[in-house]
């Protein structure tokens, strides 16, 4: 059977200097990369898909949603959180500038 599930890795920001820097309170904001895996053969897929920074408490909402997600093929960032927004808050990304 082929099935795709994903969770959420963290990896920052996690440097001070990044808040500081764009003038954020410290801490407010999380990113990394969406892990895909066979739940069925525990098996991780050889992709990995960036997440840009969101705000943390989206984060970790959305981090919570994608326990119970699973696909038949390996979805895109944006096709997850199209899904995701339908029945959830909106993603708080963060903007440059």
């Amino acid at each position: 059977m082929y099935k795709v599930r994903y969770s959420t890795n963290w990896m920052g920001p996690i440097h001070k200097s990044w808040y500081l820097d764009r003038g954020l309170e410290l801490w407010t904001y999380s990113a990394g990369r969406l892990d895909f895996w066979n739940p069925y053969d525990d098996s991780y897929y050889p992709d990995e898909v960036h997440v840009p920074a969101m705000v943390r408490e989206d984060w970790c909402r959305f981090s919570e949603w994608l326990k119970t997600f699973e696909t038949d093929f390996p979805w895109t960032l944006e096709q997850i959180t199209e899904l995701y927004e339908r029945e959830n808050p909106k993603i708080r990304w963060y903007k440059n500038g």
